[in-house]
């Protein structure tokens, strides 16, 4: 790509644009010197870094650089939303950003970028935040990459122009003062084609290195965890009866979750978090005893950066504030659930991070929580300040909240992801799954930050490279009950196996207690939770098609999130085990979940409207290998261990955490170096040689 680089911005209270070449490494503008470092092996790999060096104060208005690119119909363009529930997805080249319905903006509108990005409602006019990629073709593998290595000094916005052929990166620096005798390092792009692993897994790579503190906290290390939250079956009507409740009834099962969480509901009100309301009679303290008793983590939901108007600090503080031009507080959009504005704090302010430390201390050190999800964080940077962009402002924030925190684990949520990345644990990577597929009045006002069960599903595919690089994906909640939900049974399961493949981090808000037998078998399929390793993900008229590995398993997913039937054929898959895995493609089968039937290459099937259907996949070359199993959600990953013994003995041990009762079905590919007990007696089925073990 050849790019061009133009700056926009005022000295001495005059306005200068100048146009520049990145191919010279210095110019001198009246004021500021721009310089240009861009390192290319060829026309799609490569980067681009400039830095600016005033002479004087200058007010920055813009810097971008532009390519000309000719964008085709097969193509797709990957737009990564601004924060956690920001949709995000691959759109065709004449989608439309539509903008808010004026009705609502002002409610909304500061959930995203609406105030600083400009939605002109025009067929091919997309952006991007942070990072993007062009898939050239729609069923390929081939991506180029355009992304950002750093975003401290401003967000870093990929612009999509395919009327023009344009494609433009710039920063949010709007109003930018700049001192003289800086070295402002404003924009760092790097720019890859080739396949989709591997570029993003090297850009993610890329991004580590160029940020040395990422590595130093813990959201790197492995982790895949299972939990209980309160919030999306009792919202926050919570009280200290419920939350034990559906602790004994999670025990009762023996059901074996890492964290259980008390969401919205618990405080005082927004703001106040020194203090529990009446409904929890016994304080906090006595709840993580109790969440501990039963060997789970504790967590607790936050919002520590706003109030409502009813809070303490609004009425006795509202120096506290964070104010606009006019000295008014600004607003960060209206809470119905509270039915108040959000009001974010300035936590610049000395007293303002002395109460932030003194509820930190409370929350994690005297009542002893083990998490805290800190939410609608997007808020302390709706509005720039003069010598900081809203990045700065984000990344600040997010600084000081890790420092707060310490070792113990954040889960990030309504938070811009880049000031996150490194910062966070766990991170919500998509928006609120509501309580029907998609809510038609919300989905008018034209919000993408609006509770929808189908963008959250989206969102958990198309955000799958930040799961492990930067932080754990949290795709939000799955919903198996029955009362108060309108999913269908069908839909219900695609939320369940959409989240269970691509998120590290599965809640359920459910009381369990209330789940039938086929249900509460279901919830529990998934233990235990493994995590997943995504070889391909495609799209066609929102049916995905999805190749993953649990350990040496291998599994293929289709997930029809449309209101069509769509057919398949399993030949496609036989080739991509073939090609990926080294198997034999004659020779695979597929043995489906639900069905707990084997199925062929050649065979098709149809995909009814919203459902999703998940197969193990078998033709290795071993003696012996796991073809399928009834217990788990995706078969066989309950197994620990399968193996022949010294005596040529088939062993199998089931993992500790499997809770259903299973059957596995072992392949035989070579009955010459497998002894088996009179019992285990092979069978024939759909060309293969197997035995059934009950477990």
């Amino acid at each position: 790509m050849n790019f061009r680089g133009f700056i926009n911005y005022t000295v001495n209270n005059k306005n200068h644009k100048h146009a520049f070449k990145l191919d010279v490494a210095t110019h001198e503008f009246e004021g500021v010197q721009v310089k240009v470092r861009q390192e290319f092996e060829h026309y799609q790999h490569g980067r681009i870094s400039i830095s600016l060096h005033p002479s004087q104060k200058i007010t920055l208005q813009s810097l971008q650089i532009q390519s000309r690119f000719i964008f085709k119909n097969e193509q797709r363009l990957f737009c990564n939303g601004y924060q956690s529930w920001t949709d995000t997805d691959e759109y065709e080249i004449n989608t439309t950003f539509l903008p808010l319905k004026k009705t609502s903006a002002n409610l909304i509108k500061a959930f995203g970028d609406y105030d600083f990005i400009a939605y002109n409602g025009k067929k091919g006019y997309l952006h991007a935040w942070t990072y993007s990629y062009i898939r050239l073709k729609k069923d390929a593998d081939d991506i180029i990459l355009v992304g950002s290595l750093n975003e401290k000094k401003g967000y870093t916005i990929i612009d999509f122009q395919t009327p023009q052929n344009a494609l433009i990166v710039h920063k949010d620096c709007k109003d930018l003062n700049i001192e003289a005798g800086q070295n402002y390092p404003i924009l760092d792009v790097w720019i890859q084609g080739g396949k989709e692993q591997a570029v993003l897994h090297n850009y993610f790579q890329l991004w580590r290195k160029s940020q040395p503190s990422i590595n130093k906290i813990q959201a790197l290390k492995p982790g895949n965890e299972t939990g209980w939250t309160s919030w999306y079956y009792y919202y926050n009507k919570i009280s200290e009866n419920i939350i034990s409740d559906n602790l004994r009834a999670l025990a009762k099962e023996r059901v074996p979750l890492n964290i259980f969480q008390i969401d919205d509901g618990w405080q005082h009100t927004v703001g106040d978090w020194l203090v529990s309301n009446k409904k929890f009679p016994r304080g906090m303290s006595f709840l993580t005893q109790q969440i501990h008793r039963h060997k789970y983590k504790a967590g607790l939901w936050l919002a520590p950066l706003i109030c409502e108007k009813k809070s303490l600090i609004y009425r006795n503080n509202p120096e506290w504030l964070m104010k606009d031009e006019n000295g008014d507080p600004i607003k960060a959009s209206y809470n119905a659930v509270w039915r108040s504005w959000m009001y974010p704090l300035n936590f610049y302010l000395p007293q303002v991070q002395a109460y932030l430390r003194r509820v930190f201390y409370y929350v994690l050190k005297v009542w002893n929580f083990d998490m805290v999800k800190l939410d609608f964080l997007y808020a302390v940077a709706t509005q720039a300040l003069p010598n900081k962009t809203r990045s700065e402002i984000m990344h600040d924030a997010m600084d000081f909240l890790r420092e707060l925190v310490g070792d113990k684990m954040v889960l990030g949520c309504g938070v811009p992801l880049a000031p996150a990345f490194g910062k966070v644990d766990y991170c919500r990577i998509g928006p609120d799954v509501h309580l029907e597929w998609e809510m038609n009045l919300l989905k008018w006002t034209g919000s993408r930050e609006r509770v929808s069960t189908i963008n959250a599903l989206k969102n958990a595919i198309h955000r799958r490279h930040q799961n492990g690089q930067v932080f754990f994906n949290d795709p939000d909640v799955s919903i198996l009950r029955l009362n108060k939900n309108k999913l269908s049974k069908t839909q219900q399961f695609t939320l369940f196996l959409i989240n269970q493949i691509f998120g590290s981090l599965q809640f359920v808000s459910d009381n369990i207690a209330e789940y039938s037998p086929n249900t509460l078998h279901l919830y529990l399929s998934q233990f235990p939770f493994k995590g997943k390793v995504i070889h391909q993900c495609h799209s066609h008229n929102n049916l995905y098609r999805i190749q993953f590995s649990i350990g040496n398993l291998n599994y293929v997913a289709y997930c029809n999130l449309s209101e069509t039937y769509q057919d398949i054929r399993l030949a496609a898959d036989a080739n991509f085990a073939a090609k990926q895995y080294g198997y034999d493609k004659n020779k695979v089968r597929f043995f489906q979940h639900q069905t707990h039937q084997f199925y062929q290459p050649q065979q098709g099937l149809t995909i009814n409207p919203f459902q999703s259907i998940c197969f193990v996949v078998s033709g290795g070359k071993a003696a012996v290998e796991i073809a399928g199993s009834t217990g788990h959600l995706f078969p066989g990953s309950e197994v620990y261990q399968l193996f022949l013994d010294k005596n040529r003995n088939l062993k199998c041990q089931i993992d500790v955490h499997q809770r259903n009762m299973t059957k596995v079905f072992v392949r035989i590919n070579d009955a010459k170096k497998v002894k088996l007990p009179p019992s285990l007696v092979p069978k024939h089925l759909s060309g293969i040689t197997f035995v059934v073990l009950n477990r």
